[in-house]
């Protein structure tokens, strides 16, 4: 899974999932997460202490996967929002709920963690709303938090979609945040309630954004088991969101170990106008054949037009 945003001085940063190394790299084959830093015509890619997660495990050895990044303060800070992750017993993972890491980027170009932060208790339970699933600067001043949360009903799939919104220099001050409620702003997170609904909803992670006056959300509609990668359109950051066509089918094919997931949007990579890269992460269920070919586990980009 791939997220970035650039940043005001023309940088550009990407976060990465779970990325595989070359042993004499690091101390490590794997992390949950890694950044790419591009400036000029440099790329970096930058690690934890000793060749770690960029954002390390916790001591307990609970991981971050990244979700979302946005640019909060034009000296190049950076808010990072993330999932906790614990690995079951059956090889399986339970997302315990979101973090938010305060990252800056020096002159050189480079970042580093500055703080962690978890977002709530940890909660494995789906129905709890993640919140940083999605997350945009917009030009009213104020960043948009987005968060996803499934019913855990049978036959429910897709991700509900919430919004909370904050000012840059209060988005780490996560109890000043204000959340949607169909008709205000209110500073209760219990009153939020879904701007898309979870049937027929989105994925956990997605990417939600502004082009002028559109705001756009994309997703595998129907959430991970879906194929149909639609581009939602909006007069606001609250919605409502009107479904366009299909812009790409990208289905998961578990019996024969084909995975896609994670459809989201690069506003910022390579932009031409009526039009926007995706990406969406490709993945095998076969551990050892990621292992003899890293090459089965990475994002695949794409362009598509805009509604």
């Amino acid at each position: 899974m791939a997220v970035d945003t650039a940043l005001t001085k023309g940088d550009h940063l990407m976060a990465f999932g779970d990325s595989l190394l070359d042993t004499p790299a690091s101390q490590e084959t794997s992390v949950r997460n890694a950044l790419l830093a591009l400036a000029g015509d440099r790329a970096c890619l930058v690690l934890g202490p000793r060749g770690s997660a960029f954002v390390p495990d916790r001591i307990d050895g609970v991981g971050y996967w990244p979700t979302s990044l946005v640019e909060v303060r034009p000296d190049s800070t950076v808010a990072l929002f993330l999932q906790r992750v614990a690995e079951r017993g059956d090889g399986q993972f339970a997302n315990l709920g979101p973090s938010l890491a305060e990252v800056h980027v020096d002159f050189d170009g480079i970042p580093h963690v500055a703080r962690v932060r978890d977002i709530g208790t940890d909660d494995a339970s789906r129905q709890r709303i993640g919140w940083g699933a999605a997350s945009w600067g917009a030009d009213d001043g104020y960043v948009y938090v987005y968060g996803t949360a499934n019913p855990e009903r049978d036959f429910v799939f897709g991700w509900s979609l919430h919004v909370a919104r904050t000012t840059p220099e209060r988005i780490f001050d996560v109890a000043s945040w204000e959340y949607w409620t169909g008709d205000e702003w209110s500073a209760g997170e219990d009153s939020a309630v879904p701007i898309i609904p979870a049937i027929g909803g989105v994925e956990q992670t997605l990417s939600v954004f502004a082009e002028g006056d559109t705001w756009y959300a994309v997703s595998k509609r129907d959430g991970y088991l879906g194929s149909d990668v639609v581009i939602r359109s909006a007069p606001s950051p609250t919605g409502p969101f009107t479904a366009g066509e299909v812009v790409a089918t990208r289905p998961i094919y578990p019996e024969a170990g084909t995975l896609a997931y994670a459809a989201l949007a690069h506003p910022a990579l390579f932009p031409e106008p009526g039009t926007i890269v995706l990406s969406v992460s490709r993945n095998s269920n076969d551990t050892d054949a990621v292992s003899a070919d890293p090459t089965l586990y990475r994002p695949e980009f794409f362009r598509v037009p805009l509604p």
